[in-house]
């Protein structure tokens, strides 16, 4: 029992990993003040939820997109939120559509951000800007150069001791992996528009 214990603690001692957390933090230092943000995954919702119950940046409002197609969670923040999630969202029963409807109320009202570039079934209405580690939802048409050039949010991001294949549990694996992946696709939206020093650094980044 004690070797077993002493391997399974190898495997799963995490004390100085602050990833999720460090996650968590650049992602809501990403948004401006009362923002909305649709998270996807539990590590990301995790720890946004860790990290608003100690107080920080309750002035961000976050969904799930997981699980988004049960109604009692959609009723439930609708109760917070009504004016965010209006009876069109409750009335749907699909997760993209409901998430879209709430785009359509809120876009003109707040900025809205993402943790993903695309959406299966996504309307041609939205398009979407790297911000730092996530993606601001804009509508179709938009002119994203001065949401990219005002784009600092790598600069001030947290990633001690982030390195990609290095974390044993899958889940941390994977945000290590997320960020990699951001990463390229912001240096490549700043290629295309001509800022090739900002995706150079970008790049670099990307391989820690």
């Amino acid at each position: 029992i004690i070797f077993q214990g002493r391997i399974a603690f190898a495997d799963n001692d995490r004390h100085n990993h602050s990833i999720v957390k460090d996650f968590g933090d650049n992602i809501l230092a990403s948004m401006p003040p009362n923002s909305l943000f649709i998270a996807y995954g539990d590590s990301v919702g995790g720890a946004l939820l860790y990290l608003q119950s100690l107080g920080i940046r309750n002035d961000i409002i976050f969904l799930h997109f997981g699980i988004m197609d049960r109604d009692w969670y959609i009723k439930n923040k609708s109760s917070f939120y009504p004016s965010v999630i209006n009876e069109d969202v409750i009335n749907s029963a699909d997760p993209v559509t409901r998430m879209e409807i709430i785009f359509r109320h809120n876009l003109s009202e707040r900025n809205i951000y993402v943790m993903f570039p695309n959406w299966k079934g996504r309307s041609p209405d939205f398009g979407t800007v790297p911000v730092g580690i996530i993606f601001q939802v804009v509508e179709q048409g938009t002119d994203t150069k001065e949401i990219l050039a005002a784009n600092k949010a790598w600069e001030n991001y947290k990633l001690e001791g982030f390195r990609l294949d290095f974390y044993k549990n899958r889940g941390l694996n994977g945000l290590a992996k997320l960020a990699a992946a951001t990463l390229s696709l912001t240096a490549t939206a700043y290629e295309k528009i001509g800022y090739i020093n900002e995706a150079k650094y970008l790049f670099e980044k990307e391989f820690f």
